[in-house]
């Protein structure tokens, strides 16, 4: 009898286990799908999607620096979070009135204006995949599971984006979307990272050299060289020339949700979902190197991708974008290189998103 309950708990387990991740897959999707929305209700009011990194009680001039703020806290009262998104503005309101000095997303004053560092530090729950693995910890940066998109372009903090939706200081209406809302992301899931995850899933290398180079467009294998970042690769692990200290770990994947770095708050349509994630540079914080980041998740076989007619879809990994057979480097306009899953990211390159 006790052998028989046994085979019967082994048969249904598999099926119990399928069960609860097709309810945590379908509570995703809801969340991607209020996120999608909130955008269209954001450009309803302002007449513009919001930009890849607003000023935020900063001077307005030059300085990319300044233009931080990442579109999730932007959006925050169009997704039923007014409350966190006051909280933050009385501090640093009061905060700017009584220094005299702008006030970044960076900013922490723990005596006086605790909510900053509060606000920062929280990890909102409509911004959490039920999948996801990892607890976000109390007390350290924020995490978001929700990324945005910034088209089939490895991009960087300090460079306004030619072929995104949301590039930094910028901000862009409807008209941008050539190819139809149907047929362009504008969110999806990155996997929150690990200290000392040799994961493709959940961590990021670094790319030494100029393979990946803020300098320069990356418009040339010079600049941007995705086999480079595939160099770094083996299985669904890094490659063991990569060594701990070399992973971005938990610096930078799907943290600072407040933050527009790339790096941490967006992902790019070049590699499939749940590749391997790069940036240029040889130490932790530079972030100024541009970034490869794939979209990923703890779904099995892909990612829950949001559209701009509000619409979601589930992307496989396995998605073609041409990235296997030799494509190497972005385009500044024109058709996506990248295939299938470039032309998602792209909202005008007069291509099609089917096969």
């Amino acid at each position: 009898m006790i052998a028989i309950i046994g085979v019967l708990i082994a048969l249904l387990l598999p099926a119990v286990q399928a069960a609860r991740e097709a309810a945590r897959r379908m509570q995703c999707s809801n969340k991607v799908k209020q996120l999608s929305l909130a955008l269209h209700n954001y450009h309803d009011t302002y007449d513009s999607f919001p930009a890849g990194g607003s000023p935020f009680y900063a001077e307005d001039n030059s300085s990319l620096w300044k233009y931080r703020t990442s579109i999730l806290f932007t959006i925050l009262p169009f997704c039923e979070q007014q409350s966190l998104y006051d909280r933050y503005v009385s501090a640093a309101q009061g905060l700017a009135k009584s220094s005299g000095n702008p006030v970044y997303i960076w900013t922490f004053d723990d005596t006086n204006y605790p909510a900053l560092r509060e606000t920062i530090n929280t990890s909102p729950i409509p911004f959490r995949c039920p999948s996801e693995i990892v607890t976000p910890a109390t007390g350290s940066a924020g995490r978001s599971n929700y990324v945005y998109c910034s088209a089939d372009w490895a991009d960087t903090i300090n460079n306004v984006n030619p072929r995104g939706i949301f590039p930094t200081k910028t901000w862009r209406g409807m008209n941008f979307l050539i190819d139809g809302t149907s047929n362009t992301a504008v969110f999806s899931e990155r996997a929150m990272g690990q200290t000392g995850n040799r994961r493709v899933v959940g961590s990021m290398a670094y790319v030494a050299g100029a393979n990946l180079s803020q300098s320069g467009t990356p418009t040339s294998s010079t600049n941007c060289s995705v086999a480079a970042c595939l160099a770094a690769q083996a299985g669904r692990d890094y490659t063991s020339t990569v060594t701990d200290s070399d992973l971005a770990g938990a610096g930078y994947p799907a943290s600072y949700w407040m933050d527009n770095s790339p790096s941490r708050n967006a992902f790019c349509t070049i590699l499939p979902p749940n590749s391997i994630n790069c940036i240029g540079g040889s130490g932790q914080q530079n972030e100024n190197g541009r970034v490869i980041a794939s979209a990923s998740s703890y779904h099995p076989g892909g990612v829950q991708v949001g559209l701009g007619d509000g619409s979601v879809r589930f992307i496989s990994e396995t998605i073609n974008s041409k990235t296997t057979g030799g494509v190497d480097y972005c385009v500044e306009n024109g058709p996506s290189p990248f295939g299938i899953w470039g032309a998602l990211g792209s909202p005008n390159g007069g291509e099609s998103t089917t096969p």
